[in-house]
């Protein structure tokens, strides 16, 4: 509701072609999405038919989805998202997930890696948790918690080496159903640590299989 109330105020201006009264027009939404990432999401070499991950790629989760590179118009996106807590943007990037994300069996259970509580606190809202609610709606599928974190380490700003040390202790699980398949959702991959312990603590506590769906990939040059 507020944000409807403060779009009537201050309306939105399209982060692709500047279209009043959009945060992302259709022609430029279809843009992105016409054309997703298509390499393995750790190594952004060919990957295997569509599942997003290469024969190379020793990674715990079995499938991945991503929508584009971190650059251009989903660049901004992302940022005003989580930095500037631009908090209508969660519906677009849901509906973009969803345009990506593959057909899913219905029993599938869809979570997210947790935001540490000081980035909650800045921004007034979960945005990992309203992002994967929200596509889990579309889908019709079941959200849940199953991941909590044991340390909350800010990664921004940190080097590859200090990311994969923070992440390999940073979750414990809570309530994984055993045998199910769950889809972890996430903004940005960089180093892939993240996803890839976070994915690993699921499977360690039962889980079924583990795919990972990312608005976009950020390679990390240190």
């Amino acid at each position: 509701m507020l944000d409807k109330v403060l779009g009537l105020w201050a309306p939105h201006y399209c982060y692709g072609c500047d279209l009043v009264g959009f945060v992302l027009c259709s022609n430029c939404k279809y843009n992105i999405i016409n054309e997703p990432f298509a390499g393995c999401v750790a190594c952004q070499k060919t990957a295997v038919g569509r599942t997003g991950v290469c024969t190379e790629c020793r990674v715990p989760y079995s499938k991945a989805w991503v929508i584009s590179d971190r650059d251009g118009v989903v660049l901004k996106l992302v940022d005003e998202y989580k930095f500037n807590y631009r908090r209508s943007s969660y519906e677009v990037l849901a509906e973009m997930l969803n345009d990506t994300v593959a057909l899913l069996p219905e029993d599938t259970l869809v979570c997210t890696v947790p935001t540490i509580q000081k980035h909650i606190r800045q921004r007034g809202f979960d945005h990992a948790k309203l992002l994967a609610k929200q596509f889990a709606s579309l889908r019709r599928l079941e959200f849940v918690i199953p991941l909590a974190r044991n340390k909350s380490t800010v990664q921004l700003g940190t080097s590859r080496v200090e990311r994969i040390k923070n992440a390999r202790l940073a979750f414990r699980a809570r309530g994984v159903q055993r045998g199910r398949n769950y889809l972890l959702i996430d903004d940005v991959y960089t180093t892939g640590s993240t996803m890839r312990y976070a994915t690993q603590t699921l499977l360690n506590a039962g889980a079924g299989q583990v795919w990972i769906a990312i608005i976009a990939r950020q390679a990390l040059d240190k």
